[in-house]
């Protein structure tokens, strides 16, 4: 008897060994699984303001209204060897991270490059660094600016222009600007 009151107990403590197993703690001392952190999508920012920037102090890009930008019509894809570039510059009033940056329309296939900075730039880009570059298309072309940290200034440089009407120009849309919501 003294046997069959072991054995019962024996299972008895196996049976709620496997319960407890199956079912959790009930006791509330299991650690709780951690949800995922929800990402928050990107919000468009409205930069303070968008100018012209051109090192030599030339006309860079007109602003022709209706958020389009265009430069005149150079010799070379380079500028006629007159400027290593011209842009547009993002003045985001503070200094914010930007996901990414898009070119809702461009000539195709110019060169173009997206700069940070703490500072407008003058005269160079030397103080900016540069995040990421690309080739526009015939669709919206997006910048990435992961790797700019948080900036106020972003730069939108073209380094080579597109063939256009017997020379080489650039033409694009105001770009859009997008980050984390702050």
């Amino acid at each position: 008897m003294l046997f069959t009151l072991l054995a019962a107990a024996v299972a008895g403590v196996l049976v709620g060994a496997l319960i407890a197993f199956a079912f959790g703690n009930r006791s509330g001392n299991q650690a709780a699984e951690t949800p995922p952190a929800a990402t928050a999508s990107p919000v468009e920012i409205s930069p303070k303001s968008v100018e012209s920037f051109d090192p030599s102090g030339g006309s860079g890009f007109r602003d022709e209204g209706g958020d389009l930008w265009s430069t005149q019509t150079y010799k070379t894809a380079k500028f006629g060897a007159l400027k290593p570039g011209v842009g547009l510059l993002l003045d985001l009033g503070k200094a914010r991270s930007v996901s990414d940056v898009t070119i809702p329309q461009a000539t195709a296939g110019l060169t173009v490059q997206l700069l940070a900075g703490d500072e407008a730039p003058t005269g160079s880009v030397d103080s900016m660094t540069a995040v990421d570059d690309g080739t526009t298309g015939d669709g919206a072309t997006s910048l990435s600016g992961a790797d700019g940290g948080e900036r106020r200034y972003w730069l939108v440089w073209v380094t080579e222009l597109a063939p256009s009407g017997g020379g080489f120009s650039a033409e694009m849309q105001t770009p859009v600007v997008r980050g984390p919501a702050s």
